[in-house]
């Protein structure tokens, strides 16, 4: 069943912890969308969660996790964004190449490894992500 029409070139998405909400990007265009998530599935009040496309940073949205305090890690301009859940830019971890893909690991699922064109990379972070 289709749920969101209003993203060209949808690609990354991701729950918050809760699964309250639903986050997808939007690739080409630089950004990440908010979606509620209702009862039945659905989804309402769209909103852009974060806007990406004024930083001339190569990169584009791309993929994307979740950790336990709901900060978004997002593959974005220069590295991997780092997101509060009020859509605040917390800072980025930048990678020697563009990343395109990121998933945490481990057994404490503190490390987030970063797919990015020729390489892997991975950083130990203090908050772990969601399984």
């Amino acid at each position: 069943t289709r749920v969101i029409t209003d993203i060209p070139n949808t690609n990354g998405l991701a729950f918050s912890p809760d699964e309250k909400y639903l986050y997808a990007n939007g690739s080409r265009d630089k950004f990440v969308k908010r979606y509620d998530v209702q009862p039945d599935g659905t989804l309402t009040n769209g909103m852009m969660f974060i806007d990406i496309s004024k930083d001339p940073t190569p990169g584009i949205t791309d993929g994307m996790r979740v950790d336990s305090k709901g900060n978004l890690y997002e593959t974005a301009a220069g590295g991997v964004w780092i997101i509060s859940p009020e859509g605040k830019h917390l800072g980025t971890i930048l990678t020697p190449e563009l990343a395109a893909n990121v998933e945490f690991g481990d057994a404490d699922r503190k490390t987030l490894y970063i797919a990015a064109r020729t390489s892997i990379y991975k950083i130990r972070v203090n908050t772990p992500g969601i399984p």
